[in-house]
């Protein structure tokens, strides 16, 4: 089939599977991994630095590793609600049930 547009020939296959150029998808693919990896190496590296950052704002005292983001006191009051919370458990652990019967 031929179509004049512009005064030019166009010649049109009637398979469109002739106009697939595989070597150029190949390649296409390849280069898409590619820039994929790199990605990924690149948010990985960026990761470790973010998370070497953090480490660095660390104090050490003596053997001990200080975080300066925490309180003490904050840790304490959370400590003990969680040991006022064991306390409250085993109370109800240890204590007789009441018997009581469903059929009555």
């Amino acid at each position: 089939m031929k179509l004049k547009l512009l005064k030019k020939k166009i010649k049109f296959s009637h398979s469109k599977w002739s106009m697939i150029d595989p070597e150029h998808h190949w390649h296409t693919s390849l280069l898409l991994a590619l820039i994929l990896v790199l990605l990924s190496f690149s948010f990985g590296a960026y990761l470790f630095m973010k998370e070497r950052k953090a480490l660095n704002s660390l104090t050490l005292e003596g053997d001990k590793v200080v975080v300066d983001t925490i309180s003490y006191t904050r840790i304490k009051k959370v400590l003990d609600m969680f040991y006022e919370r064991e306390k409250t458990s085993q109370e109800i652990i240890n204590s007789p049930s009441a018997f009581s019967d469903p059929s009555i």
